[in-house]
């Protein structure tokens, strides 16, 4: 039998509120590349109250209880998961 891939994690408050905000920010900023509009994205976070980050991190939080019923029976099912190693990154 054929092992599938395991649950993925969800994703963590502030990629919920990347997502949310991201569609506003490329308007807003049209000629900024991607990197540069993750950082404004992630200057705009780290200003918000723990009150503002609360929508995001309850969000996490109930997809976590998801994830760990799935995790657990997938390690009963199949075991615990192998890492998948990164390869190394070739020198040019």
């Amino acid at each position: 039998m054929d092992r599938p891939d395991p649950p993925k994690r969800p994703m963590s408050g502030f990629f919920r509120f990347m997502k949310d905000v991201e569609p506003k920010m490329k308007k807003k900023y049209p000629e900024l590349k991607r990197t540069q509009l993750v950082s404004k994205i992630g200057k705009e976070w780290k200003t918000k109250s723990e009150a503002q980050k609360t929508k995001y991190q309850k969000g996490y939080e109930k997809d976590k209880k998801v994830y760990n019923k799935l995790f657990e029976a997938y390690v009963q099912k199949f075991g615990k998961p192998k890492r998948k190693r990164r390869g190394k990154k070739s020198k040019k």
